[in-house]
Parts: C-alpha cells; sequence; structure tokens
C-alpha cells in the first residue's frame, strides 16, 4: 500500500510563497484531500481505530495509551492541512506513600 502513496503538492521547504499558494488548484486540492481521506478512514479502521468527529480517529493500544490522530485543514482555503499525533496516556499511577 505504501509503495503507491505520493504526496501531491509537496514541495520542499516548510513555507511556501505568496506565489505557489496562488498557484494551487483548490478544487483538484479538495477533491485529492477527499479521494485519500477515503482511502485513510478504511486503512485506519483496519488498525483498530475508530473515526472521532469529522477528520480525527482515535484507539486505545494494548498499553492503555490512547493514540489520537486528527487532519487539520488550512482554515484561510489554501486547501492545505496538517497531520497532529498524540499519545495520551489513561491513566497515571499514584505513588503510595507510608508513613511511620
Amino acid at each position: 500500500m505504501f509503495n503507491k502513496f505520493k504526496l501531491r503538492g509537496n514541495v520542499s521547504g516548510a513555507i511556501r510563497s505568496d506565489d505557489e499558494m496562488a498557484s494551487v488548484n483548490k478544487d483538484a486540492a479538495d477533491n485529492s484531500f477527499k479521494e485519500q481521506k477515503k482511502k485513510l478512514d478504511f486503512f485506519l479502521q483496519q488498525k483498530g481505530f475508530v473515526k472521532y468527529k469529522i477528520n480525527s480517529y482515535v484507539r486505545k493500544n494494548n498499553v492503555n495509551v490512547l493514540e489520537y490522530i486528527d487532519l487539520q485543514k488550512e482554515r484561510y482555503g489554501s486547501r492545505t492541512f496538517t497531520v497532529n499525533y498524540a499519545l495520551i496516556p489513561l491513566y497515571v499511577t499514584i505513588p503510595t506513600y507510608h508513613t511511620i
């Protein structure tokens, strides 16, 4: 599966210039996001993730850690997005103190 994965719109460097942002075909970017998200939905469900809200996924792994994946879309129409990933422990052991 991963050998067929290609980043679309990927450029070197972390920030695109104004000219590069203006040249993004927003309809193509939206369509590509929707198409790839459907594939990601299926893949993550096969790995035990449950869909949470619209663009987020969660699962509890075998060591009681919550895994959270979120696709954060750019809010001002540039059709870019960020993938956020978090590991959240479901419990924290509290040390016991013995007093004599």
